[in-house]
C-alpha cells in the first residue's frame, strides 16, 4: 500500500468519523431536550445511562480523531476503531428508539 492510498483511506476515515459524530451530538441535544423527559424512575435511569452512553462514544470519536490528525495510527487500525465505534451507536441507537417507545406508552 502507498503513502498515497494510506492518506486517502484516512482522508476518506476522518470525513465518514466527522459525519458520525455530528450524528451522535445531534441526538445528544435531543436527549438532554425537554421533549424526552422521563416519566418514571425506570426511564429516568434509561435516560441517563443514554446520555452517558452517547458522550461517552463522542468522547472516544473525538480521540479517534486525534490520534488520525496526529497520524498516530495506520488505516488498518483506523478502520476497525471506527467500526467499534459504529456497533456501539447502533446499539445505542436502538436503545434510544426504545427509550422513546417506553416514554410514549407503546
Amino acid at each position: 500500500m502507498t503513502t498515497d492510498n494510506i492518506a486517502t483511506n484516512l482522508d476518506e476515515l476522518t470525513m465518514k468519523l466527522e459525519r458520525n459524530h455530528r450524528q451522535v451530538l445531534h441526538l445528544i441535544k435531543k436527549l438532554c431536550s425537554y421533549r424526552y423527559e422521563p416519566k418514571n424512575y425506570d426511564c429516568y435511569i434509561k435516560l441517563r445511562d443514554l446520555q452517558k452512553g452517547f458522550k461517552d462514544l463522542a468522547s472516544d470519536q473525538m480521540q479517534l480523531f486525534d490520534k488520525i490528525q496526529q497520524h498516530g495510527v495506520n488505516a488498518t487500525e483506523a478502520k476497525q476503531l471506527m467500526d467499534e465505534a459504529a456497533t456501539r451507536f447502533i446499539v445505542l441507537e436502538k436503545l434510544m428508539a426504545q427509550y422513546i417507545l417506553d416514554i410514549n406508552g407503546y
